[in-house]
């Protein structure tokens, strides 16, 4: 009986494995993706790709795990073996645009934000995604047109117009730049309340049911908090620059108590 009993549990678990498909590991690492769980993410997606070395959305979504964990080059390989399967998806060219402007490749990240543009024209992630890799190449010009891009796309996303301020702030254009950051700590408040009051944590809604639309750079409730603080930071950098100096002291105070720090 002794000699039977790993013949059974093998057979319990093969079993087990044969009734979940690739699409269902994949599905079931997208809301553990969403929830942060980036590590029972990868655990998932290893067993999709156990089943169907082809399925090019598990490799998509391994990538941006790897990449939330900051293994940018395993990230990479990921997207590759993506882009490989499937060339006509652009979430996987944004991904890979994302690893490679973390570990400071800015022209290929570029590159891959611009093809995504081409895939997908209506794309703000992208539009935004490019637009920080032209200010990190300090074309903030050009950066400027991209973010005003994605706003024009969506005016509802917060990013582009905190990014947008402080390339405005990089070429001098104030008055622009205290405009934008505005907006974005409008809209950044709106994400925060949206994020606490759905509780995006282990066994909470997912992100698609809770109207956030879902991004390789989701935020979490801390994090949004954090994008607010950057966004009073540099209206206060801004203010300082136009010799107010008693309005830019009040907004990194602010900055200050939603726990940012430059």
């Amino acid at each position: 009986m002794k000699k039977l009993l790993p013949l059974f549990v093998f057979l319990i678990i093969s079993l087990s494995l044969e009734g979940q498909s690739a699409s269902q590991y994949n599905n079931k690492a997208m809301n553990l993706n969403a929830l942060g769980d980036y590590k029972a993410a990868i655990r998932e997606l290893d067993k999709a790709i156990e089943l169907e070395s082809g399925f090019a959305p598990a490799y998509s979504n391994r990538g941006l795990a790897k990449c939330k964990l900051g293994d940018y080059y395993g990230s990479i390989t990921d997207y590759n073996k993506a882009i490989d399967i499937s060339q006509n998806f652009a979430d996987s060219y944004i991904g890979r645009g994302w690893a490679k402007y973390l570990s400071g490749d800015y022209n290929g990240s570029l590159t891959d934000f611009q093809h995504a543009q081409g895939l997908s024209p209506q794309n703000d992630e992208a539009y935004n995604g490019s637009g920080l890799a032209r200010s990190m190449m300090m074309d903030y010009r050009g950066a400027i047109v991209d973010y005003s891009t994605a706003i024009r796309i969506n005016i509802k996303y917060p990013d582009p117009y905190l990014n947008r301020g402080i390339s405005k702030y990089s070429v001098r254009d104030y008055k622009g730049a205290i405009s934008d950051f505005g907006k974005a700590i409008k809209l950044g408040n709106k994400e925060k309340a949206m994020l606490e009051k759905a509780a995006v944590t282990r066994g909470s809604k997912k992100i698609k049911e809770i109207n956030i639309k879902p991004r390789f750079f989701n935020k979490s409730s801390f994090e949004a908090s954090e994008f607010i603080g950057k966004a009073y930071f540099y209206r206060g950098k801004t203010k300082f620059e136009m010799n107010k100096q008693k309005s830019a002291y009040k907004d990194w105070q602010k900055a200050a108590e939603y726990g940012y720090k430059e």
